[in-house]
């Protein structure tokens, strides 16, 4: 939960009377001496990333699935367009027929 959230819930506690003054000033002191910096909300946000070391990492994730889509691809291209052409009738391995 965030804490504006609690700071809303508080203050909404308060305007209907379930705390008192000293109490609620309490309770937001010992919320806000809880409130330390922390990520960015939403750290998957690429964007809001800025060092090297994590736009290293997103390269070399890149590479690592641009290298595993193309070896589907090449697989793909070679079991339906490579092989059919070697492949005789059944029961030959290979053969060459001569011109």
């Amino acid at each position: 939960m965030k804490i504006t959230d609690d700071l809303e819930r508080l203050a909404h506690l308060h305007r209907q009377g379930g705390l008192t003054d000293d109490e609620f000033a309490k309770a937001k002191k010992k919320l806000l001496s809880y409130a330390t910096p922390t990520e960015p909300e939403n750290y998957r946000d690429y964007s809001r990333r800025n060092t090297l070391g994590d736009a290293a990492k997103l390269y070399v994730t890149f590479q690592i699935l641009s290298a595993i889509v193309g070896g589907i691809i090449l697989l793909t291209f070679v079991v339906y367009f490579v092989l059919p052409h070697f492949v005789g009738q059944p029961g030959q391995v290979f053969v060459i027929q001569p011109k």
